[in-house]
């Protein structure tokens, strides 16, 4: 095969790939990369209001047992304020964020996946290429990246913590340092 050939073998296959590596990241980070970030975003709440909770608790006992049985008394009056116009903005945000990823990346697959049929057609064809032995390599290469960002985000991302408690209470008490002294 001579190095004409092998290069432009080499530029079909990463006309390929591209495309369909955009469109599966597209299609995987709005699916399990989602769920995954979800998972993540609310152990780290938890974690967070559950620790911050049980300091604000024990500082507060120690402060002022009485205040904090008012507190704990009058808790359930407390009315938390309508949120629905920011969650509603969050979520037109997020939706639009989501077609224009879906559109470009769309765009991306179909000018690789035209480009690469094109180039093998017009050229590769004619070399002897096979695009069935270009597609079986595609197909494999993708089945790793697969199973690689399926693993990475099962094991890696969903167990990862990306805030220290300790550094939220820290800057917690100081908002609350320069509340108390303003």
């Amino acid at each position: 095969m001579a190095l004409g050939t092998h290069w432009i073998e080499f530029a079909i296959s990463t006309l390929l790939m591209l495309g369909t590596y955009a469109a599966f990241v597209g299609l995987f980070f709005f699916t399990y990369g989602r769920y995954s970030e979800r998972k993540v975003i609310d152990n780290q709440i938890s974690i967070l209001t559950k620790d911050l909770t049980s300091d604000f608790v024990f500082f507060a006992n120690e402060a002022s047992p009485q205040a904090l049985k008012e507190l704990q008394k009058n808790i359930g009056n407390v009315k938390l304020p309508d949120m629905s116009a920011a969650d509603a903005a969050v979520a037109a945000n997020n939706n639009k964020l989501i077609k224009e990823a879906v559109t470009m990346l769309s765009i991306t697959f179909g000018v690789c996946l035209i480009a690469g049929i094109s180039l093998w057609y017009f050229s590769g064809k004619k070399r002897g290429i096979k695009i069935s032995s270009i597609l079986v390599k595609t197909s494999f290469l993708m089945a790793v990246v697969m199973i690689v960002e399926f693993l990475f985000f099962t094991l890696v991302t969903q167990n990862f913590r990306p805030v220290d408690p300790n550094v939220v209470k820290t800057y917690f008490i100081d908002s609350l340092d320069k509340y108390a002294s303003s």
